[in-house]
């Protein structure tokens, strides 16, 4: 789904104005926050259910990293962190470009896997680092329903 589409304009966005209006009105907070995390989850998964996945074990790994680290200064997890991001990030966007040259430098013909790059992954990446949660002037959220709304 496009941000462009008739099913976005017509019919994705009107439901979901409709239900942050509602949950706004007659419920909490944390509901409307728990609804436009359902709407991103779902907006996010139209293109391809199998990246939800991918999103979801990202939120997960970045938010129990950054808790972690958030209550101890651990260079190691941080270590970890930062690397699980920049592997994941790296298999999406160079693997066929990595694969690609090897097959034009050697002659070689290693089969190209066709990755396809999520969308906006290098942003959901970058934005639930676990480097976020280092102690600064700025607190970490403990609110996991309002960390997963930047997605």
């Amino acid at each position: 789904m496009l941000f462009n589409s008739f099913e976005f304009i017509f019919a994705f966005l009107p439901v979901v104005i409709l239900l942050v209006w509602a949950f706004g009105r007659f419920a909490s907070f944390q509901a409307v926050v728990a609804v436009l995390v359902a709407a991103s989850l779902f907006f996010y998964g139209w293109w391809n259910p199998v990246y939800l996945l991918i999103i979801v074990l990202s939120m997960v790994i970045n938010y129990q990293l950054g808790k972690r680290l958030s209550k101890r200064k651990e260079k190691p997890m941080l270590y970890v962190g930062v690397l699980l991001n920049l592997f994941s990030l790296g298999y999406f966007k160079y693997t066929d470009f990595v694969l690609d040259n090897v097959n034009l430098l050697l002659e070689s013909p290693i089969p190209l896997p066709n990755v396809v790059l999520p969308l906006a992954i290098s942003f959901l990446l970058s934005s639930k680092s676990p480097i976020w949660s280092i102690p600064s002037a700025v607190k970490p959220s403990r609110n996991t329903r309002s960390i997963m709304l930047c997605l």
